[in-house]
């Protein structure tokens, strides 16, 4: 008997991406960005990760000042989905490479643009994605830019990668990513970054003309505010899967 493998066709393809994209939560759409901007950071160096709402034009901006990601590797973004070089790892970040899908829960098109923190071109990479789904595609373009065509995404940048996520659904950004809700939810999450002084994450909203942004600094969670017990705050070494030199595990208790 010959062993044949199930594959899509190239229709349903298209629309199992389309749902595949639209299966996150609000809030977890948004870590998947703020993770990608963490795992960039540059090192030795003080992440900063801004999530900003742009209400009037229906926008959620993600900026990190990390590594950035090079022209060749930014374009290949679309077609790697499902691939990873961490695949099978479950121990690592984006190791099922499909949190930048998450776009879809949020809105229906996707600019990454990017520069990298070695690069040698004055240029930034442009990547758009949109969801289509009268065709049940996800179709994207590729160029390259120069800062004064960033200016039109919010201002040119140094270094790092900036996602703009456009045509949000309205209740999304006036009712789920408000920021007491993104501060609760990042504050828990990277909290042991935040403590470490690793990163910092601001969470800001632009005004009825889509300027003077209204900015708000994550600040670390005191776990001994209103406690009654001592904090046992510890540092365990640990055997880590696959890796020779063994890894350090914070304890809060």
């Amino acid at each position: 008997m010959e062993e044949h493998i199930v594959k899509f066709h190239e229709r349903g393809q298209g629309r199992a991406l389309i749902e595949l994209a639209k299966q996150y939560p609000p809030k977890d759409a948004i870590r998947e960005f703020v993770t990608n901007g963490l795992d960039a950071r540059v090192p030795n160096t003080i992440e900063e990760i801004s999530v900003i709402a742009d209400p009037i034009s229906r926008r959620i901006i993600i900026s990190d000042n990390g590594v950035g990601i090079p022209y060749d590797a930014l374009i290949a973004l679309p077609t790697n989905i499902g691939y990873s070089r961490k695949a099978g790892n479950i121990d690592m970040r984006g190791e099922k490479a499909l949190g930048l899908l998450a776009f879809g829960s949020l809105g229906d098109v996707m600019h990454i643009i990017s520069r990298p923190h070695l690069g040698k071109s004055s240029k930034y990479g442009y990547l758009r994605w949109e969801i289509d789904e009268s065709k049940e595609k996800i179709p994207y373009f590729h160029e390259e830019l120069d800062g004064r065509a960033v200016e039109d995404f919010y201002g040119n940048f140094p270094h790092g990668t900036r996602i703009i996520i456009d045509r949000v659904d309205p209740h999304i950004i006036e009712k789920v990513l408000t920021i007491p809700n993104l501060k609760g939810s990042l504050r828990t999450l990277y909290n042991p970054a935040l403590r470490k002084g690793i990163l910092r994450i601001r969470l800001g909203r632009l005004d009825k003309k889509g300027k003077n942004p209204r900015i708000e600094l994550i600040e670390t969670i005191n776990y001994e505010r209103d406690s009654s017990t001592e904090l046992i705050d510890d540092m365990i070494s640990i055997k880590i899967k696959n890796e020779e030199a063994p890894g350090n595990l914070e304890v809060l208790l």
